[in-house]
């Protein structure tokens, strides 16, 4: 079966656990993250929601562009539309770059302990994270955690730094300094 093959097969069984979950960010406050602006995402029906956003942060959300995303800061956003995808993005305001972002919080299908990440199969946050030196974080339910590897693609495929779930967070053993 070829990788896309496994990766769609995947999809579809992952897609019946629920992850519907509220997601608290305070969770990451105990990793000392200093950064001054995150990425967020506007969750659809079936990702996490996040909450309790800290205060000493701005926040920026994405928007599709083409086959890529770029990043614009909410604060100056006066609008949000649905894009093509189904995603709420803005449709205005102030954008930025990729290097400004300090830590992104990105929503997944599902997550495996080495940090690899199941998306939807489109690549966005792929393409973007390929050259992004900032804090990756997973966001996902605690049942979309898995215990086995995902399939994955080591040219194309990004994993993450942490994975945040609405019980805890988890830092991949590839991604501990030291380790």
């Amino acid at each position: 079966m070829s990788l896309s093959s496994r990766k769609q097969k995947l999809r579809t069984e992952v897609l019946s656990t629920n992850n519907s979950v509220n997601v608290s960010l305070k969770k990451l406050e105990s990793f000392g993250f200093k950064g001054l602006i995150w990425a967020r995402y506007q969750p659809l029906k079936d990702e996490p929601v996040l909450n309790n956003f800290p205060k000493n942060v701005k926040f920026c959300s994405p928007r599709t562009v083409q086959e890529n995303m770029d990043f614009v800061l909410d604060d100056s956003v006066l609008s949000f539309s649905k894009s093509s995808l189904g995603v709420k993005e803005p449709s205005n305001g102030e954008k930025i770059t990729k290097d400004q972002i300090d830590l992104m919080l990105i929503p997944g299908l599902a997550f495996d302990n080495s940090g690899n990440r199941l998306g939807r199969g489109k690549g966005f946050y792929d393409r973007f994270l390929k050259d992004y030196k900032g804090v990756k974080v997973g966001v996902c339910s605690k049942d979309r955690f898995l215990d086995f590897p995902l399939p994955v693609d080591p040219e194309f495929d990004v994993p993450v730094d942490f994975i945040l779930t609405e019980d805890f967070v988890y830092q991949p053993v590839r991604a501990r300094k030291g380790g």
